[in-house]
């Protein structure tokens, strides 16, 4: 799956989660299980961690801007 792929509020989650960010108050209970059953999020609600493959889904996405 690519980054682009994800809805605005799934790819808040995966930004957020890769950051290190709290997910507190933003009311992602839907999104973060769908991100669950795509497999790019585990643990459950109160400690939630990107998997190997949310990682990839993040670093997968093209760099934007002019290339070098």
């Amino acid at each position: 799956m690519k980054f682009r792929e994800l809805n605005p509020s799934q790819q808040i989650i995966v930004r957020r989660l890769a950051l290190g960010l709290s997910l507190t108050g933003l009311g992602i209970r839907q999104e973060l299980l769908s991100l669950v059953r795509l497999g790019l999020v585990t643990g459950n609600r109160d400690f939630p961690q990107l998997t190997d493959a949310g990682f990839a889904c993040l670093h997968a996405t093209p760099s934007e801007g002019p290339s070098g």
